[in-house]
């Protein structure tokens, strides 16, 4: 005959065998492919995309994301190796190297605490400071014609920086590339007119006026002279020329000579703008 007693004890007995059965399952931690389960505690685990037992007040478990990254990059202020101010936007893809528990383990130890926005700005730091150390080091016609070869120097030169972190770098590809519109056809190496009509003083300070007609390119070596307008600037050089030209030269002479004159100033204009790294296409003076 089955007592109250006899039926409590069996009760008993099923439920602490229920327990035993299921408790382990209880402890069971899993997580989704495009995320890492870090274990750490008496030993430590990186499961990707799979599960572990996680025993409590011996393991710690957090799950850390996988996903790609989309790093936009906006270097607003770039000067080139001759000197051309310009600005880049480009985007590259970051990932952390899942196919490495050292490289996980890594990349959870500096960002596990960390919100998704300081992450994706630490890794734009870092591969804007790369990008403006080669574009430093690259001519602006290159840049410009090579500007996929260029990024894939950044993108090695950057992935040794991010590797230490755990992050890999599957691309980086060129938006856009800027420079200030009033210099964008010398900066490309476009030949640009330039017309000077201007009144002029001899050494006898007789008034002669003088129409200078330029075709000109930037020769690639130092873009200093065009910062901001360049036309003016090529104008105040050429104005500051003839002054101290003509004031060692009077009236007469000059209307006597003046083909071989013509010529001096074609001369002294090639000269001085040669020195600074621009070329003349076609010149024309006349003296009226």
């Amino acid at each position: 005959m089955i007592t109250c007693i006899d039926l409590l004890a069996l009760g008993l007995m099923i439920l602490i065998l229920s327990g035993l059965l299921f408790f382990p399952l209880t402890l069971y931690k899993k997580v989704s492919p495009n995320k890492a389960l870090i274990v750490t505690g008496i030993s430590r685990k990186v499961v990707v995309g799979g599960g572990t037992v996680v025993i409590p007040f011996l393991h710690k478990a957090q799950e850390f994301s996988l996903e790609p990254r989309i790093i936009n990059v906006n270097s607003r202020r770039i000067i080139s190796k001759d000197k051309v101010p310009l600005s880049i936007k480009a985007v590259a893809t970051a990932k952390i190297d899942d196919s490495s528990t050292e490289s996980i383990l890594k990349a959870a130890q500096k960002f596990m605490d960390k919100i998704e926005l300081e992450i994706n700005e630490y890794l734009r730091e870092i591969i804007e400071s790369h990008l403006t150390t080669v574009i430093s080091k690259t001519k602006f016609r290159e840049i410009v014609e090579n500007s996929n070869s260029l990024m894939e120097q950044v993108l090695i030169s950057a992935q040794k920086d991010l590797s230490k972190d755990g992050f890999q770098i599957r691309s980086l590809t060129v938006k856009h590339i800027n420079v200030p519109y009033e210099l964008q056809d010398i900066a490309l190496g476009k030949t640009v007119n330039i017309e000077i009509n201007q009144k002029y003083n001899t050494k006898d300070q007789k008034e002669l006026k003088i129409e200078i007609q330029l075709s000109i390119k930037y020769n690639g070596e130092d873009f200093s002279i065009f910062l901001g307008n360049y036309k003016e600037n090529i104008e105040k050089i050429i104005l500051n020329l003839m002054i101290e030209f003509l004031k060692r030269v009077e009236y007469l002479q000059i209307i006597e000579n003046k083909i071989e004159v013509e010529n001096e100033i074609k001369n002294a204009i090639k000269t001085i703008l040669n020195s600074k790294s621009v070329d003349i296409v076609t010149i024309s003076v006349v003296i009226e």
